[in-house]
């Protein structure tokens, strides 16, 4: 459950929900609440299928239920999206957590980052990704946790947070999930349909999704045990990301960081700022930890 939940998260996560929390608000945790009927669904349809199979790889199974072309193309497409979307947006994250932390050149924070994923999976193979994953998701949960009570605690609390704070201006639904189908950011419409039918494609069969699941083999409880898990993992997110980003826009802007004329780009180093800003000095390591471990 621990390795199926981290192989999802990453250092986009962190930049990315705070940071749209922060921008447009509670809306954006719906990516992470949706996943868990996704996950499920993989457990209880898309796995049996998988195992019983004996699969080795996702282009391995679409090229013996339709061709081997269609194998190939499987092969291409995936590693085109990762390239341009997966890597891409976890490299842009990371840059930014080490150019606010250390504030080393962008193109050195890229280039560490590139070295040390390749160098543990390399030496490692699968198993040291895995067990690197298992620890990550308890690094990434003690640190998120610690900040979101830390957070919580600069604002008086979540009761008062909610009760105090008043949607900013151009955003009535800035504490609303569903929202109206004419929203320009997260219609209700959206999650309910085409939300769907991305996130079933990524959950259900993606490769480095599906390959927790296939590694199983035999053991097809244990593995729809690791969904089932992974599901109840995915409701924190929202909580540990989402809230301090909306909790970081208060006080960026009480501390004159953010106004009504910031650039949509400054709303991204919300989860950063708060690490830097309201976390004990003793504890901001471990949140970079967990923040660049989830890379």
């Amino acid at each position: 459950a621990a390795s199926l939940f981290a192989s999802n998260i990453g250092a986009e996560h962190f930049v990315g929900l705070a940071g749209v929390a922060c921008f447009s608000g509670v809306a954006v945790g719906f990516y992470e609440w949706g996943a868990v009927i996704c996950l499920l669904v993989l457990g209880y349809l898309f796995l049996p299928v998988y195992v019983n199979a004996s699969l080795s790889t996702m282009p391995e199974y679409m090229a013996r239920r339709y061709s081997a072309g269609c194998g190939q193309v499987v092969v291409y497409l995936s590693l085109a999206l990762y390239v341009l979307t997966k890597i891409a947006a976890t490299l842009f994250a990371g840059e930014l957590i080490l150019a606010e932390v250390s504030h080393m050149p962008a193109w050195a924070s890229v280039l560490c980052l590139i070295l040390g994923t390749a160098a543990y999976t390399l030496v490692g193979g699968l198993k040291a990704v895995i067990y690197t994953e298992a620890l990550q998701t308890v690094v990434l949960f003690i640190g998120g946790f610690a900040l979101l009570g830390v957070s919580l605690a600069e604002v008086g609390g979540l009761h008062t947070f909610i009760r105090d704070s008043e949607a900013p201006a151009g955003q009535p639904y800035y504490f609303k999930i569903f929202r109206p189908f004419d929203d320009a950011d997260f219609p209700f419409t959206g999650f309910l349909t085409g939300y769907f039918v991305t996130s079933l494609w990524y959950w259900c069969s993606d490769q480095v999704i599906t390959q927790r699941v296939i590694a199983a083999r035999d053991r097809i409880e244990h593995a729809r045990g690791g969904c089932v898990g992974a599901s109840y993992l995915k409701l924190l997110p929202g909580f540990i990301m989402v809230v301090p980003g909306m909790i970081a826009r208060e006080l960026m802007t009480r501390e004159g960081v953010l106004d009504t004329n910031s650039p949509r780009s400054d709303y991204d180093r919300a989860f950063t700022w708060l690490v830097l800003n309201c976390m004990p000095i003793n504890l901001r390591g471990l949140l970079i930890a967990s923040m660049i471990s989830a890379l």
